[in-house]
């Protein structure tokens, strides 16, 4: 279990901690605080899918650099100085993310000496007066192993075919505890289909049903077909449910963006036992009288999978339904923690579940 976070020189954050953390998080604070940068901090900790959630945050925010055109065929490259506070691109930059007070994970503009071993990334305090190398995007985790050099081209850009090439060296590492992020876009179908697979015939194949039956509770059954001849695989082609007192099989698709939600949310939370969910703008799509049913769904399931999970919102009403799980839910004291971003301030400013409850009573801005 994550108790506390650190970040250092990541986005937009010098230093910045979180602690009291809890078996459910909710993050908040106002537009451009930081929020999703502090859930892709939390997705690098999972050392052999790092490359990929830096490649996905980065493709997510559009974080590109502008295709060449001459003679050589033009590729997508990532511009990874935004990963840097002050969106620099220099030899020693680097951020780090710490738990629960030790190293987790650490990246940074490195070289690599020519006769290295390319999977052997040097960074700058590491006899930098002796390197000559190319430059390379240098990621460490927490284990004295877990270490790769990722070469960056002439324009500094992280090309995809080079970074997935040098992520397939992880693929034989033991896989840790599950992590699942859900970005406000929700799963394509393509996700769904791969997810289903761990789900269909298992008990959490009723979690998933119960959790569609907050929004609307004729759903009786939901079948996932393969994507495969419905659509590219990014729809949401090939999710069917049957509702009582009816035969015809319903596109999820069509039944509204919150079965969407729900349905994303519940997946990705029964894949991950044992692990942590991700999950921002968790609101996304849900009216504000589902909210106390989902959390309060929610917050069961990740007790009885033990997972972890961290999700943001702006929403005062995803703030108040929390807090009604805080006060009606027995035993939630330990479980459920507010955090409220303000970079400025170094340190994240942490409500109990004692604190948002009043919060909530008496109209208290926590946001």
């Amino acid at each position: 279990m994550i108790r506390s976070l650190g970040i250092h020189g990541y986005r937009c954050f010098d230093r910045f901690e979180m602690g009291d953390l809890g078996r459910v998080n909710l993050l908040v604070g106002t537009n451009n605080s930081g929020k999703t940068s502090v859930l892709e901090a939390l997705s690098f900790l999972r050392w052999v899918q790092a490359p990929r959630f830096l490649w996905a945050g980065m493709l997510r925010r559009g974080e590109m650099l502008p295709i060449e055109t001459g003679d050589a065929a033009p590729g997508q490259e990532l511009d990874v100085r935004h990963l840097f506070r002050g969106r620099e691109l220099a030899f020693g930059r680097r951020f780090d993310v710490t738990v629960n007070g030790a190293p987790g994970f650490a990246c940074g503009i490195g070289r690599v000496a020519e006769s290295a071993d390319p999977a052997q990334p040097l960074f700058p305090a590491e006899r930098a007066s002796q390197v000559r190398g190319p430059l390379v995007l240098a990621l460490e985790g927490a284990g004295a192993t877990d270490r790769l050099g990722i070469p960056l081209t002439g324009r500094g850009g992280l090309a995809d075919a080079v970074l997935f090439s040098r992520a397939m060296l992880l693929d034989g590492a033991a896989p840790p505890a599950s992590l699942n992020f859900l970005s406000p876009e929700s799963l394509p179908s393509q996700v769904v289909n791969s997810l289903w697979g761990a789900i269909a015939l298992t008990p959490e194949e009723a979690f998933v049903v119960d959790a569609m039956r907050l929004l609307d509770p004729e759903i009786e059954r939901l079948a996932v077909l393969n994507p495969i001849g419905y659509g590219d695989g990014r729809t949401r082609a090939g999710v069917l449910v049957k509702r009582r007192g009816s035969d015809q099989r319903v596109p999820l698709g069509s039944m509204g963006d919150g079965m969407w939600r729900m349905l994303s949310l519940a997946m990705a939370l029964a894949t991950a036992r044992g692990g942590t969910l991700l999950v921002d703008e968790i609101d996304t799509g849900l009216h504000y009288t589902v909210m106390a049913d989902m959390w309060r769904l929610l917050t069961e399931t990740a007790e009885r999978l033990d997972v972890q999970v961290f999700a943001t919102t702006h929403s005062f009403d995803c703030v108040h339904s929390l807090a009604s799980v805080c006060r009606d839910v027995p035993g939630a004291a330990g479980r459920v923690s507010i955090q409220r971003i303000e970079p400025e301030r170094g340190t994240a400013i942490a409500f109990s579940e004692r604190e948002i409850v009043i919060a909530a009573r008496q109209n208290i801005e926590v946001r």
